[in-house]
């Protein structure tokens, strides 16, 4: 049996909903970090005035949870599709999706 590490970057507004939508299928651990940064809208751009006057642009970075976790391969859809279920408004910025092979796992306490 594989096992898979699925990260998603979502909403902060969208937390909640997408963890109550993940304890009702029954995931086992998650971990869960308050992240900033942007994609490919590259954020916001707000015009700022400097100390010289001029005009420059100042990038702000957006605020997203993102939460990691590591399940059994015959569970990645069903959690996939309760992510996206929970955590989707239709607007740009509602985040990403990865999954990766988990070649390992080590418990620490009983090595």
């Amino acid at each position: 049996m594989g096992y898979k590490k699925i990260e998603c970057f979502i909403r902060p507004e969208k937390f909640e909903e997408v963890i109550v939508g993940l304890e009702k299928v029954g995931i086992e651990g998650i971990n869960v970090d308050k992240i900033y940064g942007y994609g490919s809208q590259k954020g916001e751009e707000k015009e700022v005035e400097n100390y010289k006057q001029k005009k420059e642009y100042e990038v702000k970075f957006k605020e997203k949870i993102k939460l990691e976790i590591v399940t059994e391969e015959s569970k990645v859809e069903k959690i996939i599709e309760t992510i996206k279920t929970y955590a989707q408004t239709g607007k740009i910025g509602d985040g990403k999706i990865y999954i990766t092979p988990v070649e390992e796992s080590i418990k620490i306490r009983t090595t």
